[in-house]
């Protein structure tokens, strides 16, 4: 009995291996994207945004095909959403403070 188990349970995780393997002439374009553009969507709020979406896309394209630099991706998503979060809550406060001042104090401002 234990015998058959053991042989399900490596069918199973080779069929789950053999599921998420890239072809040797796939690079890690995506992967490397998404991280790149991970880092840098932490550094701005407004471009940084675009950035951080970017990685995002990136990187779950690079998970859903199962390519190559699957850590890099993970890295790329978990640093979009980061950089996503402040990107966002900066854009607010400026809506925000913008609509309160109103158009005669922005032209004050100028």
């Amino acid at each position: 009995m234990d015998n058959n188990t053991n042989y399900t349970n490596q069918t199973q995780s080779s069929t789950a291996a053999q599921n998420c393997q890239a072809p040797a002439e796939e690079k890690k374009g995506y992967s490397v994207a998404a991280m790149v553009l991970g880092i840098v969507g932490c550094c701005g709020p407004v471009f940084g945004l675009v950035c951080s979406i970017l990685a995002i896309i990136f990187a779950a394209i690079s998970l859903n095909r199962c390519l190559p630099g699957r850590k890099m991706a993970v890295a790329g998503l978990v640093t979009g959403i980061v950089g996503v979060v402040p990107a966002v809550i900066v854009i607010v406060l400026l809506i925000v403070g913008f609509s309160a001042v109103g158009v005669a104090g922005i032209s004050a401002l100028l």
